[in-house]
């Protein structure tokens, strides 16, 4: 995606919550493909992925890819939520990966440290002058 129009996002989100399920998986995967952008793309493509924390469509089998493990796996119940969460942590460099053998429970949890490093990226950082200074999340 090659724009600045900030009206870009919340319409590809929108348009992300109409179409099927499949659709919806593949403009998430493109998304999460922002990880070299300049900061200010990654953070709105980290503010666009996050709307999709909690959605719980399941999106069935589906051939799961990591580049940076150079891995593909088949999930058999694999969320739109899930997916998000993968972006999410590529987008934060965060380290940990989902491995083929998860259970809910292993989601579950890697979901809730991507949205903590998502707070914690988004919190006011202080400058040596007690001002905030806001990363572009804002």
């Amino acid at each position: 995606m090659e724009t600045n129009d900030p009206r870009v996002w919340p319409a590809l989100e929108k348009a992300a919550r109409r179409v099927n399920v499949s659709a919806r998986l593949v403009i998430i995967r493109a998304v999460e493909t922002f990880e070299d952008a300049s900061e200010q793309k990654k953070n709105q493509a980290i503010r666009f992925l996050r709307q999709f924390l909690s959605d719980t469509t399941s999106v069935g089998s589906w051939r799961f890819y990591d580049p940076d493990q150079e891995d593909s796996f088949v999930l058999n119940h694999l969320a739109i939520r899930d997916q998000a969460a993968y972006g999410l942590a590529r987008l934060l460099n965060m380290k940990i990966r989902p491995r083929r053998n998860w259970s809910a429970i292993d989601w579950m949890n890697f979901r809730d440290k991507v949205e903590a490093a998502v707070r914690r990226k988004q919190k006011p950082r202080k400058s040596s002058g007690g001002r905030s200074l806001h990363d572009g999340f804002r």
